[in-house]
């Protein structure tokens, strides 16, 4: 899996992660099964002045 998405993982800002959590002995993990980048910008409209 990670040589697949190492490219994502490793340059993106944000990512949306598929997988599996693990519990044991006190320890949570993330078994990641797919890896997304998650776009984060924004589309503004028109400036407002509010004074």
């Amino acid at each position: 899996m990670w040589a697949r998405h190492k490219v994502i993982a490793r340059s993106s800002a944000a990512l949306l992660i598929r997988g599996q959590v693990q519990a044991a002995d006190g320890v949570v993990t993330l078994v990641a099964d797919k890896l997304e980048r998650l776009d984060l910008s924004m589309t503004t409209g028109p400036s407002r002045d509010f004074r």
